[in-house]
């Protein structure tokens, strides 16, 4: 008697299930890649600023690249793990107080809220706050900086012009100040929460825009 074939549906999961096992390695070994990146001086860390803006914008810039491979690895694996439907996506949470460092009321956020957000924006703003995702979520960052690269990559002509883009940013609610101090309301630091972070990344398509080029998107 003839043994039958196994079911299609059961191979594919053995080889899905032995797949899903390499890429939870790989993304142990991209999390040591992370950790030591975390490593690099932090913007905020004013203790390694060597008193040349330009020069430290220079070396953030180029931190800031570095860990674009990083996300792009991890991202990578991300959407490998969703493509063979074995990744589990956990709840998203509201958003954690951030009143001990900025003094102001939480916002709490979730998923739907931000992507409802992320449909009102214009192709330009998009653009503008796709540049965000590279940065750890919570992170403080230095605005004049992000305008800096704004600038570098032809998505606003001007600095005012880039001003204007992430003030509309920040009235939306997509980015949140840091690192103030009692005597100045300006915000020279602001941080992107982890929902919004994980929405940029992942429904977004922020991988297919760092290959579109610069320019600006008018739509």
């Amino acid at each position: 008697m003839s043994v039958p074939d196994e079911n299609p549906i059961a191979v594919e999961r053995k080889i899905f299930s032995a797949v899903d096992r390499i890429l939870v390695n790989i993304k142990v070994l991209i999390g040591d890649i992370g950790s030591n990146l975390k490593k690099l001086p932090k913007q905020s860390d004013h203790s390694c600023n060597t008193g040349d803006d330009e020069f430290d914008d220079a070396v953030a810039l180029r931190h800031i690249e570095v860990n674009i491979h990083a996300e792009q690895l991890g991202a990578g694996v991300n959407r490998f793990q969703d493509s063979i439907g074995t990744k589990h996506h956990a709840e998203e949470e509201s958003m954690p107080s951030l009143a001990e460092q900025e003094d102001e009321p939480a916002r709490p956020m979730s998923g739907l809220h931000v992507r409802r957000l992320l449909d009102t924006l214009d192709g330009q703003l998009m653009q503008c706050l796709l540049c965000l995702a590279i940065f750890p979520p919570g992170e403080a960052i230095k605005k004049r900086l992000l305008i800096h690269w704004w600038l570098g990559e032809g998505i606003v002509q001007s600095a005012d012009a880039g001003k204007e883009r992430f003030n509309e940013l920040f009235d939306r609610g997509l980015v949140q100040p840091a690192l103030r101090r009692g005597h100045c309301r300006r915000t020279h630091y602001f941080r992107v929460h982890p929902v919004v972070h994980n929405q940029l990344v992942e429904s977004l398509g922020f991988f297919r825009f760092l290959g579109h080029g610069k320019g600006n998107v008018d739509e």
